[in-house]
């Protein structure tokens, strides 16, 4: 089920600088602009219907340090052949668990383990999340493994315009 009004454009309006309510940070303070005074008036988007996809985190340990690398060079390479996936990988170090590898994965369609994210998927992980959902569960993912303070995601459903 979409979580999206297909058809219809997103406007978020701002209010006076300091009333600015739930602006996404990048718009309102990124360093794009840093130097200049400006305000974001606006934000449109195109929504689009999308059904279910592919994807999930991925945990792996040090160890596999190299082939991630190779796997990660393989995937950039080979971007061009296959436009439906997206990778972010990560290192992380967490009091109590250690440092790891994380691998987040979408795919635009509901194929599991999709080819282009094979020398990935053959390596050995700690956890492994993929699946066949949505966009908005693999957010709410996302969302959830991050510590606070550090990264927003923010997840709405929109109801109308």
């Amino acid at each position: 089920m979409s979580t999206h009004l297909p058809g219809k454009t997103c406007i978020l309006l701002c209010g006076a600088e300091g009333t600015i309510s739930g602006l996404w940070p990048g718009l309102a303070a990124s360093s794009f602009h840093q130097g200049l005074n400006l305000r974001v008036i606006r934000f449109d988007l195109d929504t689009f219907e999308h059904g279910l996809m592919w994807g999930g985190m991925t945990v792996y340990p040090l160890a596999e340090n190299i082939s991630l690398y190779n796997a990660f060079y393989m995937f950039n390479m080979n971007h061009d052949r296959d436009p439906k996936a997206a990778l972010i990988l990560s290192t992380a170090c967490v009091k109590g668990l250690g440092c790891f590898f994380s691998a987040e994965y979408t795919y635009k369609d509901p194929i599991a383990k999709p080819q282009i994210f094979e020398n990935f998927t053959s390596l050995t992980n700690s956890s492994d999340t993929t699946r066949i959902t949505t966009l908005s569960n693999l957010t709410t993912e996302i969302k959830n493994s991050q510590p606070n303070g550090f990264r927003l995601v923010a997840v709405r459903r929109i109801t109308s315009l």
